[in-house]
């Protein structure tokens, strides 16, 4: 249907939930590293420094713990300390720009010369978890083909099934990529 629909208005299918052509507020860059949601322990994701020092700007001005801001924590000095930290550069890299396969490559290719686990490379983001699982993946061809199930170059969607809490979950990206 999404390749049909395509081919129907001469355009390429951009995933409408993971669009990171146009995710100013970085959301689908930083959205997979830090979870909002706590975990079994009560532990939410890393914080950056400035939701910290706006945090922290909100809870020395309410005054909650008194005019003394010197606990054992100072915690002026420790805004103090994050003011050298811009709001707009958290430091982090971001990507230069988002790009189409088509564009970044001359012959894209889905699949050369089958499926192996030395094509799989890590990279930067500490993904291993990941990387491994598609690793495993990629060493047993049968797999590979159970879990991308449907792709079209053309129309840039591809098709996966994901084996998840006991049932198969079925999800479609695009083939955008970031560019650093």
């Amino acid at each position: 249907m999404i390749v049909k629909e395509c081919q129907r208005t001469n355009e390429k299918f951009t995933d409408a939930d993971f669009n990171i052509e146009n995710d100013w507020r970085r959301n689908c860059l930083t959205g997979l590293q830090i979870p909002t949601v706590p975990d079994a322990n009560g532990t939410v994701g890393t914080v950056d420094a400035g939701s910290l020092r706006n945090a922290l700007r909100t809870l020395m001005q309410s005054r909650v713990l008194g005019t003394n801001t010197s606990l054992s924590l100072d915690v002026s000095a420790l805004q103090g300390a994050l003011e050298d930290d811009s709001d707009s550069d958290d430091g982090q890299m971001y990507p230069a720009t988002v790009h189409r396969v088509d564009y970044i490559f001359d012959n894209p290719s889905f699949l050369v010369d089958g499926y192996s686990s030395t094509d799989v490379q890590q990279g930067g983001n500490g993904d291993c978890w990941w990387v491994a699982a598609v690793a495993t993946l990629c060493s047993m061809p049968e797999l590979m083909e159970k879990v991308c199930v449907e792709r079209d170059a053309e129309c840039g969607v591809y098709g996966f099934v994901f084996y998840r809490d006991g049932e198969w979950i079925s999800t479609v990206v695009d083939d955008n990529l970031y560019l650093w």
